[in-house]
């Protein structure tokens, strides 16, 4: 059974090694995206990171992690089929978010789990999806946190 707990960390450690340089990818999409000319297309390269994260985080049991990025992955749907609804407001959701993916992931790779509160940032990206969107999150068509 240690052998496959071993297993399991490691694939755990590779999600984390792996996120950590996507999540890299993530802030030049972002970047990119305030002054773009094509922002359907960095908001799909956006949305793959956050939609990437949320699956493999959830195959090796990080589900804080996998919950994270699912509110965050409503917001870019959205704006994925709506890319006149990016405002600079939108931008700095998105930064914060994730700013907080890549810590938490820095605190995953030096073994300090513990708790995380992202409760407060949750309810922005909820909040900012519904006024966007005109729809509670009830109808949006996801789980949320």
């Amino acid at each position: 059974m240690s052998g496959d707990n071993a297993f399991f960390e490691e694939l755990q450690m590779d999600f984390l090694n792996e996120s950590a340089f996507m999540l890299e990818q993530y802030e030049e999409y972002m970047m990119r995206l305030e002054n773009s000319v094509e922002p359907a297309k960095d908001l799909t390269d956006i949305f793959r990171v956050a939609h990437s994260v949320k699956g493999g985080a959830a195959a090796v049991g990080l589900m804080d992690l996998a919950k994270f990025a699912h509110v965050m992955e409503d917001l870019l749907d959205l704006l994925r089929s709506r890319p006149n609804l990016v405002n600079p407001n939108v931008i700095s959701l998105l930064l914060q978010s994730g700013d907080e993916l890549k810590n938490r992931i820095s605190s995953l790779q030096a073994g300090q789990g513990g708790p995380w509160d992202t409760s407060a940032l949750v309810a922005q990206l909820i909040q900012e999806t519904e006024s966007l969107s005109g729809k509670p999150s009830s109808q949006i068509g996801r789980a949320h946190v």
